[in-house]
């Protein structure tokens, strides 16, 4: 008596995927079939943007950059841009103050007044 790895059953016919009449081309289509299904679904929009209307003036021509003083626009940056300003202000203040103390530190070494 033999070991099988697949199960019988009573008329002779494997158990499983195979009783319902499928075969391996069938299954191997169904599964290409199905990966190209959601590879294009899952992709963008497969739409081809409009044509775009040919630049009025010659692509070296820049445009001119706007005023220092107009409005800028809000960006999700700008508190991050705030903090790094501010931080450069405070860096400033601590250079400064290093300095001074610096410059005092070595006017007493040499015995002179402090600044």
């Amino acid at each position: 008596m033999r070991a099988d790895c697949t199960l019988k059953a009573p008329q002779g016919r494997p158990v499983g995927l195979f009783t319902m009449g499928y075969s391996m081309g069938m299954l191997k289509s169904w599964r290409v079939s199905t990966a190209l299904l959601l590879l294009a679904g899952c992709s963008g929009n497969s739409q081809s943007p409009p044509a775009a209307a040919p630049p009025a003036s010659p692509p070296s021509a820049t445009a001119p950059p706007p005023p220092a003083d107009a409005p800028r626009d809000r960006t999700v940056f700008d508190p991050l841009t705030q903090q790094l300003d501010r931080a450069k202000g405070v860096q400033g203040t601590v250079d400064e103050a290093a300095s001074r103390q610096r410059e005092a530190v070595d006017a007493q070494e040499r015995g002179n007044a402090p600044p």
